[in-house]
């Protein structure tokens, strides 16, 4: 099974990127085992490159449970609470206009989270991506840090997580050298989820924002909305609103992107 987690990284390698990847939106842990999801999307962007484009997305994930069960709420009945959880997400988008490329860019993203208590926990992950129309030829992240869920409700959830996070990246130089760049990032963000049972709706708000540890003038800031309505048992229409602003982007590059997402949900 791990083998075959690997290899779907390696063929979600060419997908939509951006500095932060909102995981919280799809974090799931209602059941144990393997699930995931699947969605195909029309994407309609402003920013560096102005398109609209169909794209699919991926998640893979491993849940664990802890054995006893516990009780976070006095609304909620007892239930057992997520000991680890493995995720793996991806996208793909490819588009072109009168034959013209207009988008290239890709990202994976690997994490794992233990949750040592029903509330607490640590986070290990890792991304690659690359995105032509921002200059970036490639980028690498590696992260550790800890994960806090101060509010758990039977209505929604808070979850607050920060990081120390290693940022390898190569912009496309006018010049050709593209030397590679090293920098330390604080990561954090907070997420909000709130749920309906009738009709069933998620709400989830998530915000990232990641400065340079050695000049916090230099951060990227990411705003990510989304709204999902349970057609049936496992078709879900969703709707995504997200902003990321870039505060020393490479030259011509745009600082702020905003891209609005419709989506069919599949899950399993």
């Amino acid at each position: 099974m791990i083998r075959w987690s690997l290899g779907l990284a390696l063929l979600l390698l060419p997908a939509t990127a951006s500095a932060q990847v909102n995981t919280e939106k799809l974090r799931s842990w209602e059941r144990e085992g393997f699930g995931g999801a699947f969605d195909f999307s029309m994407h309609l962007q402003k920013g560096n490159v102005d398109v609209l484009r169909l794209g699919s997305a991926l998640r893979v994930q491993y849940v664990t449970l802890h054995p006893e069960e516990t009780t976070t709420s006095t609304k909620a009945p007892p239930r057992r609470e997520v000991k680890d959880l493995v995720l793996l997400i991806g996208n793909i988008n490819f588009g072109r206009q009168v034959d013209e490329r207009f988008l290239n860019n890709g990202f994976s993203h690997l994490r794992w989270t233990r949750m040592w208590v029903p509330r607490a926990g640590s986070e290990v992950f890792t991304q690659a991506q690359y995105n032509e129309f921002q200059r970036l030829k490639r980028r690498l992240l590696f992260g550790i840090g800890a994960r806090v869920r101060p509010v758990d409700e039977v209505w929604g959830e808070v979850a607050i997580g920060s990081a120390p996070m290693l940022e390898i990246e190569r912009i496309a130089d006018d010049l050709g050298v593209d030397p590679d760049t090293q920098v330390v990032r604080w990561s954090n963000y907070v997420s909000f989820k709130f749920f309906l049972e009738e009709p069933r709706v998620q709400i989830v708000n998530t915000l990232y924002i990641q400065p340079r540890f050695d000049e916090f003038s230099d951060y990227r800031f990411l705003s990510e909305g989304e709204i999902g309505v349970k057609v049936i048992r496992a078709l879900e229409l969703v709707v995504t609103v997200s902003v990321l602003y870039d505060s020393r982007p490479p030259p011509t590059v745009k600082k702020l992107d905003t891209i609005i997402t419709n989506a069919l949900r599949v899950t399993f």
